[in-house]
């Protein structure tokens, strides 16, 4: 399960695991913040401010990496 670390690929290798859970939890499992924050016992807007926080976090790993044509690729293959 790559929320564990097991096949994750870029740039999510560069999260935690509790970053990794929190981003399925939202994207994966469409859950609202007030459904995560039940969870790990946080306020619903601690969760949104996590959630911004990794989602800046990713940004500047792709940034960084140069993984701008992963992320193209990524796009292209779903259409």
């Amino acid at each position: 399960m790559w929320v564990l670390g097991e096949k994750v690929i870029a740039p999510f290798d560069k999260l935690s695991v509790q970053e990794r859970q929190l981003i399925k939890w939202r994207y994966v499992d469409g859950k609202k913040s007030s459904e995560i924050s039940q969870k790990i016992n946080e306020h619903p807007n601690t969760v949104r401010e996590h959630l911004s926080k990794i989602r800046d976090k990713i940004e500047d790993i792709i940034l960084s990496d140069n993984l701008e044509d992963l992320i193209r690729d990524l796009k292209l293959s779903k259409e």
